[in-house]
């Protein structure tokens, strides 16, 4: 046998003997498998600990999208036990939705129930729920857990009640409570009745004092008669006169000419007190009539603010206005109906307004100026 035959030899010997220890280190099988997932070759007992932590098969394809593995997730269902939003046997990702109970309590600063009131819960500027108190204010609505404002809806209280609202997050089921505020006048300092042009008398139980408030009171004179009153406004007490009636001049308590004062029943009996205004000559609820055409008129005090004329039409035709005061605001609005039915205005440069009026038409005109005192101008009507 040559050298070259005798190293042939050698060669086919050492890989045969490598097969045979290949094939006997892994007991002879093929291909790893492991059925239990216990990373070990269920034939050979070989490592097969994956490259990856776990597998995971989102595309379902039966392989590991990781590591490359086949496998066949064993999980009847996903489970989500330590809460990685995983499912803890094949890797997916699973999204584990909880809903808890929130009964939402909605009543008044006095404990009175708020019945049929919106509630809502807000998340991210949306309303995600919102359900209806029942007669003892309360609802219960099923959500998912996270984090809302909780708000009732105003236009579903009672008038003069302000709502209510709570941010929190929810985790769990709760009771949550709202307070929405009850202004309703009750003639306290606080809930003062209001007093304006368009009330005639008012009601007083005996030996009762209420409190009260007047808007955009500056500059009137408020008249209340009944002999058994007593009024106290602006730090004064004032009673009745001979004739059973007290006089207030009004003036500005605050920025927002806000007037408050109390009347108190004297008597042992509930009382009609009869109310009544006078607004100055020349305000907007009384403004100065204006009488005859082709006239100049001079509002004075202009630059303190705005005198008011009114006008009404008893033909169709144009109403026009001219001025040579150079410093002057003219607002002119004409009304039918109490809609305003055209409007304008004479200011800088300008010097006439004219505008076409029906019978019935009431025009309106306020006039004012930076710094002049006094404003002229003259009305005009062509039927």
């Amino acid at each position: 046998m040559n050298f070259k035959r005798i190293i042939n030899v050698i060669l086919i010997l050492t890989l045969t003997a490598c097969i045979t220890l290949a094939v006997t280190a892994c007991g002879g099988c093929k291909e790893h498998v492991d059925a239990n997932y216990d990373y070990k070759c269920d034939e050979c007992e070989a490592d097969m600990t994956p490259a990856c932590t776990y597998h995971m098969d989102e595309n379902e394809d039966k392989i590991c999208d990781v590591c490359a593995t086949a496998f066949t997730p064993n999980c009847a269902e996903h489970e989500d036990n330590n809460g990685n939003d995983r499912c803890d046997y094949c890797g997916k990702f699973i999204i584990t939705v909880t809903e808890v109970d929130v009964t939402v309590t909605v009543k008044d600063q006095d404990g009175n129930a708020m019945a049929s009131a919106l509630v809502k819960f807000i998340s991210s500027g949306d309303t995600k729920y919102e359900a209806t108190t029942d007669a003892a204010g309360t609802v219960t609505v099923k959500v998912e857990t996270g984090t809302y404002t909780v708000t009732v809806d105003s236009e579903t209280l009672p008038e003069y009640h302000l709502p209510d609202s709570v941010t929190k997050e929810i985790t769990a089921t709760e009771t949550v409570a709202l307070e929405v505020l009850n202004n309703t006048p009750n003639g306290s300092r606080e809930r003062p009745f209001a007093i304006g042009e368009e009330l005639e008398s008012l009601a007083i139980p005996a030996a009762t004092k209420y409190n009260y408030i007047v808007y955009h009171a500056s500059g009137r004179t408020l008249t209340l008669t009944n002999a058994s009153i007593k009024v106290v406004y602006n730090g004064a007490e004032y009673l009745p006169d001979e004739n059973g009636t007290v006089t207030v001049k009004l003036v500005e308590e605050d920025t927002n000419s806000h007037s408050f004062f109390t009347i108190e029943n004297t008597t042992d009996a509930e009382i009609t007190v009869a109310v009544a205004f006078i607004s100055p000559l020349g305000s907007y609820a009384n403004p100065i009539a204006i009488e005859a055409m082709d006239v100049a008129i001079t509002a004075e005090n202009t630059k303190d603010g705005m005198v008011y004329y009114v006008w009404v039409a008893t033909e169709a035709g144009t109403f026009t206005i001219t001025t040579e005061s150079a410093d002057k605001t003219i607002v002119i609005a004409a009304s039918k109906d109490d809609v305003v039915i055209a409007n304008d205005i004479i200011s800088g440069s300008n010097t006439t307004s004219e505008i076409n009026v029906t019978e019935g038409t009431k025009v309106l005109i306020s006039v004012s100026s930076t710094n002049a005192e006094e404003v002229t101008f003259t009305p005009s009507f062509e039927a």
